[in-house]
């Protein structure tokens, strides 16, 4: 299939929170999701606005939850996984406000962030995760070509 089929298959799905989406069809769209968002940031930059970046990251943050739950249904877990991507943030910016407060140093923000990125990493390997096979709590596996 075409890869725009995957992007504009995910915008039209944009509030199915129901099924499984292929690893293909999650990292397709997650790649030309990121080419347009980075053009529209360079196109706002050429401009000196951020507005069109801004719209378009509004626009598509109900097909990229949407998305991104049905990636975590194939793979057998629950779309509340998404918020695993949050947890590594929460001492980091705690950290940051006590490092402009002059509590903290720098250093112990850049170790906190160091660890918060391989929290994240680790969840990253989730969306690598290979399907659970045949069909499971979420429906029926997806066909694949």
């Amino acid at each position: 299939m075409d890869p725009i089929y995957y992007f504009t298959d995910a915008v039209k799905k944009y509030a199915d929170f129901k099924g499984r989406a292929t690893r293909k069809e999650f990292w397709i769209f997650s790649l030309i999701y990121t080419v347009i968002y980075v053009l529209f940031g360079v196109l706002d930059a050429l401009v000196g606005t951020m507005v069109i970046q801004f719209i378009f990251g509004l626009v598509m943050s109900v097909p990229c939850v949407s998305v991104t739950t049905r990636r975590l249904h194939d793979t057998g877990r629950s779309g509340w996984w998404q918020l695993l991507f949050i947890l590594p943030l929460i001492p980091v910016v705690g950290l940051f406000a006590l490092v402009m407060l002059g509590v903290a140093d720098v250093l112990n923000l850049v170790v906190f962030a160091c660890v918060a990125w391989m929290g994240a990493c680790i969840v990253l390997l989730v969306f690598l995760a290979q399907a659970s096979q045949g069909d499971n709590r979420y429906g029926p596996k997806p066909q694949t070509e």
